[in-house]
């Protein structure tokens, strides 16, 4: 039943549901600026990973135990200021890394062959993710500059959204705490809630009481590492800290 059930969602409304919505997308960025007091320009979401918890495989077992000892999928998702999910992939066990997740993605493909959702736009991610032209982690090409602090400072308050957005969807769904299911059928129904918390939030919306002007400690951001970044990452890294 829970098989026929994912599969009649995934096949007739995932599709339609979990997306960057094409009409209005210019409000997107105008949202995201709310949700610090600075203002960070251009988001079109934020991204991450969270683990949830499912049953021991029957097929390779070890990859699935993340660094907490459990048992897990990784599921990356990118969400948008209002807590809509815009995209989610949900196949990968517990011990693999976000950004190898991202690298791997059909999110990732889209992007670097240049689409956007509106111009300019740029996705947040933490420090876990390397820096492209548009994936924006929290760092600092350079010295730390005033600009710099406040660029690090907006790029958290912001990036909360989607850490946001995970608790509000487990609690909606406690079973996403431990699905006590087998991974292919567990990323099934990963995908399947993701797409009835799109629906509702579509009805009914969510209620943000969080107030996202809170002031965070941001020395554990590791703000002046770049990696492997190529010129034109680092060129809209620079354009995007003047703006600060």
């Amino acid at each position: 039943c829970i098989k026929r059930v994912c599969k009649a969602v995934i096949e007739t409304l995932l599709a339609d549901e979990v997306r960057w919505p094409s009409e209005n997308s210019l409000e997107i960025p105008i949202k995201f600026m709310q949700l610090s007091r600075q203002g960070f320009p251009c988001v079109a979401g934020c991204v991450d990973g969270t683990l949830i918890n499912i049953d021991a495989p029957t097929v390779h077992e070890e990859s699935y135990v993340d660094r907490y000892g459990n048992h897990s999928i990784n599921a990356l998702m990118v969400c948008g200021p209002d807590r809509r999910i815009y995209y989610i992939t949900a196949r990968w066990p517990g011990s693999v890394h976000d950004a190898r997740i991202l690298r791997n993605s059909s999110l990732s493909n889209t992007w670097e062959a240049g689409w956007r959702p509106f111009s300019n736009a740029v996705i947040l991610g933490d420090s876990a993710f390397g820096l492209r032209k548009w994936l924006i982690p929290p760092v600092i090409h350079g010295p730390v500059t005033p600009n710099g602090l406040r660029f690090l400072r907006a790029h958290r308050s912001t990036r909360r959204i989607i850490e946001n957005c995970y608790g509000v969807l487990k609690e909606k769904f406690p079973c996403l705490n431990y699905l006590r299911l087998q991974p292919d059928i567990a990323g099934k129904v990963i995908l399947t809630l993701a797409c009835v918390f799109n629906i509702e939030i579509g009805i009914n919306g969510i209620q943000c009481d969080t107030d996202w002007d809170l002031e965070f400690n941001i020395v554990d951001e590791d703000p002046t590492g770049v990696e492997d970044a190529d010129p034109a990452a680092l060129e809209n890294l620079h354009r995007i800290i003047s703006l600060f």
